[in-house]
């Protein structure tokens, strides 16, 4: 499957697990790190915000406890969302392909 493709369906994804809306162009040579850059942007404001929003997110997205505090405790402070972005990313990629193989 193509990248934009994946991370397109993955946005969907990202977009009803964390209750945001987001109008990116993900037709670019690299998708994945567009969207990557949009998500650790909005996990600082949640990080600095609403803490227990993303606790929820985590939770519908199927980040593993273990995994988020281990990211929380672990990376250095400015690290952490971008962290995060990644592992959110790569469960949502997970999920996409999981979905497309058995559809």
């Amino acid at each position: 499957m193509e990248d934009s493709t994946l991370a397109v369906k993955s946005l969907e994804l990202l977009q009803k697990d964390l209750g945001i809306e987001a109008d990116l162009d993900l037709q670019v040579e690299n998708p994945f790190g567009e969207l990557h850059a949009y998500l650790t942007t909005q996990i600082r404001v949640l990080l600095d915000r609403n803490f227990d929003k993303l606790l929820n997110s985590m939770y519908r997205i199927d980040i593993s406890e273990t995994k988020f505090k281990a990211i929380l405790n672990f990376s250095a402070p400015e690290k952490v969302a971008s962290e995060l972005a990644n592992a959110i990313i790569d469960r949502e990629r997970q999920k996409v392909l999981t979905r497309i193989k058995y559809s």
